[in-house]
């Protein structure tokens, strides 16, 4: 079951995570529209992520960290 992680606001993205929490992908709503720091909703990015993933099974809002990891903490728990 993969799980589909969403940042909203500056910089939002949206993150494919598998049900052991490893990162399947991610994409930046700006690398997609092209424009820089886009804060609008990730529809691009998560159109990207669905297609590399082949789907997700549930949906949370959350933070990318910058290390890459997801933090299972108050922003994200499965």
């Amino acid at each position: 079951m993969n799980s589909l992680i969403l940042t909203l606001g500056h910089n939002a993205s949206a993150v494919i995570v598998s049900d052991n929490g490893d990162i399947i992908c991610g994409y930046e709503q700006e690398r997609l529209s092209g424009i820089k720091s886009d804060s609008n909703f990730p529809i691009d990015a998560i159109v990207r992520a669905d297609q590399e993933a082949g789907g997700f099974d549930e949906v949370y809002v959350s933070h990318w960290f910058a290390n890459g990891q997801l933090s299972a903490n108050k922003y994200w728990d499965p």
